[in-house]
């Protein structure tokens, strides 16, 4: 391990001097690496009577969604399943089918249609169509209880992550 490391910061000075402003970044991410560490092993207390107002208001705005959605598909539609959504936007609404390319076994690559999130936000930047925008809007909800109200705390009441300073695409 050490012999690698002797190497990899042989790599890393020779990068760093190459670029403008490389070690300034390197010093601003070095000089963050302490309050992350603290601040991940701290956690950030949830104020559990706010977090349960939040979770029943995006539930009652699920139900009052749905409710819609199920108007606009003719009957009961399960956000979540792909054949469904798909039958929706494009059998029924008649939007133009989104592609996605996909890798098979042998290597190569074959178009199939989507309704996955990429497609969906492309579409809805295209077409303002309610049942379209209603998909996204219960989505959307959905996945803030699901990662932040539904999530489980530690004993203390606090919410623990992970930064992960050299993995961020946003530094």
């Amino acid at each position: 391990d050490c012999c690698v490391t002797k190497e990899i910061q042989e790599v890393q000075t020779k990068e760093l001097s190459h670029h403008p402003g490389g070690w300034q970044m390197f010093d601003h991410s070095m000089g963050l690496v302490h309050p992350v560490i603290r601040a991940n092993k701290r956690g950030l207390k949830v104020d559990l009577t706010s977090r349960a107002e939040m979770k029943e208001r995006y539930t009652s705005e699920i139900k009052r969604l749905q409710q819609v959605l199920d108007i606009f598909a003719g009957g009961p539609l399960n956000v979540k399943s792909t054949p469904e959504v798909q039958a929706l936007l494009y059998d029924k609404l008649k939007l133009p089918k989104q592609y996605k390319k996909r890798k098979k076994a042998d290597g190569t690559f074959e178009k199939t249609v989507t309704a996955d999130k990429d497609a969906l936000n492309e579409l809805a930047a295209k077409h303002s169509n309610p049942a379209l925008l209603t998909i996204l809007k219960i989505r959307e909800r959905r996945d803030l209880i699901e990662r932040y109200l539904d999530v489980k705390l530690d004993t203390d009441g606090r919410m623990r992550s992970s930064v992960d300073l050299a993995g961020t695409r946003t530094g």
